[in-house]
């Protein structure tokens, strides 16, 4: 949970003077210097003025930046922060005299951003086709495929998955890949159907409004078995 109080402080130029970190970009400082210059990777350098209205302006090679000094304090479960920041509404980013925070500040405005992907692949996963294939990926690690044999008769099959690549997916994507690893659990010997669809390798995951969509691909183009979820992953 995220609380945060501000409001505007600081009129004098030595308020603004030093080194800021932005919790957009943490390793790319903003250094105002006294002298009316700053210099900074992430917006260009340039020449600043004021302050004027409890803020300055930045003037860069390219663009402007207006620069508002607030006093600040939010938290969470873990970490709490009180004291001074500047706050640039054009590009919705908060400026700290000490990096941690920035990264704090990060974590807490975007908790999301990074996702471990056992939370996208999570749930229930159904084809479209008439076999109406079903995956359920829980929580702890194991999952349950549930299919028609070469009868048409449903089976079930249970055994244990591993994320071998993509743990961590961000939610500003739409697509991802990951490598799987399927091992059923089962002395009985599997049906060619349920062989394909727990073989290990490499899957697809792809996102569209509301629907994500799970694809194994084959090894064979046109050999790809396509399921969905119409939850959002928020």
């Amino acid at each position: 949970m995220l609380f945060l109080l501000a409001f505007t402080v600081g009129q004098s130029p030595e308020d603004y003077v030093g080194t800021w970190y932005s919790d957009q970009n943490p390793d790319l400082p903003l250094v105002i210097a006294e002298d009316g210059t700053y210099t900074s990777d992430e917006l260009t350098d340039g020449t600043w003025e004021g302050p004027e209205n409890y803020s300055i302006r930045l003037r860069g090679k390219e663009q402007d930046y207006t620069m508002e000094h607030a006093k600040t304090s939010f938290s969470n479960d873990d970490w709490s922060f009180s004291g001074d920041a500047l706050r640039c509404s054009k590009i919705d980013t908060w400026y700290f005299r000490i990096k941690e925070t920035a990264e704090q500040s990060y974590d807490l405005r975007h908790p999301t951003k990074a996702v471990a992907a056992a939370k996208w692949i999570r749930g229930f996963w159904t084809t479209r086709e008439n076999a109406r294939e079903t995956f359920h990926f829980r929580e702890d690690s194991s999952f349950i495929l549930i299919y028609n044999d070469e009868q048409g008769n449903p089976e079930t099959v249970g055994g244990i998955y591993n994320i071998l690549e993509g743990e961590s997916l961000n939610i500003e994507r739409t697509e991802w890949n990951l490598n799987l690893q399927l091992m059923p659990d089962t002395e009985a010997p599997l049906s060619e159907r349920a062989m394909a669809l727990t073989e290990s390798g490499n899957w697809h995951i792809s996102k569209q409004d509301d629907t994500l969509t799970l694809t194994k691909m084959g090894g064979v183009l046109g050999d790809e078995v396509t399921f969905y979820q119409s939850i959002a992953k928020n």
